[in-house]
């Protein structure tokens, strides 16, 4: 499952925005997306699952403040899990090309 949210920053930058989301001493990764907007990735450890493997929540922060005036955040987790199966696995990377592929249609 991945989420898709439009956050008004209420005057916060990027960085300072997604460090209120996550957590001021988590690290991110900077990229660009698809058509060239600035994106902060972050890879949190979120615990382990049943058989003990770790399970990871990302998250992306779109900078799209100076054409739309608001932040793009995309998260999900590394598996999700629907009464007790697994739907839906991710890797890393998977996921960053997934958030960087994210765009505005109009």
């Amino acid at each position: 499952m991945i989420v898709i949210c439009l956050h008004n920053t209420w005057g916060y930058n990027l960085e300072d925005y997604a460090a209120y989301m996550v957590g001021e001493d988590e690290t991110y990764i900077e990229m660009t997306t698809d058509d060239g907007y600035r994106m902060l990735f972050y890879t949190i450890d979120a615990g382990q699952n049943s058989e003990g493997k770790m399970i990871y929540r990302y998250y992306a922060f779109i900078d799209y403040l100076a054409d739309k005036e608001v932040v793009i955040e995309i998260f999900g987790y590394s598996e999700t899990t629907l009464d007790g199966e697994v739907i839906a696995v991710f890797d890393e990377d998977v996921f960053q090309n997934i958030c960087r592929s994210f765009a505005f249609v109009s």
